[in-house]
């Protein structure tokens, strides 16, 4: 996504995030999302009260995930500039139709919705 919004010159900050547990009903989940990250490549780690502080002065909570790597951007522009490059490429986006297949014909893909069926080349 980093070199995506470089390419096209849309605006990102990599500023990181903190995920918080507000009770210890929450903390399971926690656990879950941070293995998660670790099996997915995401440097992530458990971070208490204290270090959470620091890092956001107005949160609270009984446990925390800091994900150091994470950012923010304007994902209107990001799904703009997809929509543009799809259409660029004799595409079609075709909106609140959930895809039913894909299939494999010769070189072309054919992808079913419930709006009707679409063609290309290569996807």
């Amino acid at each position: 996504m980093e070199r995506f919004c470089a390419e096209e010159g849309i605006p990102y900050e990599i500023c990181g995030k903190v995920i918080v547990a507000v009770d210890e009903s929450e903390r399971p989940r926690l656990a879950a999302l941070a293995e998660r990250g670790r099996a997915n490549g995401v440097r992530c780690e458990r971070i208490g009260r204290e270090r959470l502080r620091e890092l956001e002065p107005h949160a609270a909570g009984v446990d925390a995930l800091h994900v150091p790597e994470t950012g923010i951007v304007d994902y209107r522009a990001v799904c703009a500039r997809l929509a543009a490059r799809i259409d660029e490429r004799g595409g079609k986006l075709v909106t609140g139709a959930r895809a039913a297949s894909f299939t494999k014909v010769g070189n072309r893909t054919v992808a079913s919705t419930a709006a009707g069926s679409s063609t290309r080349e290569s996807w």
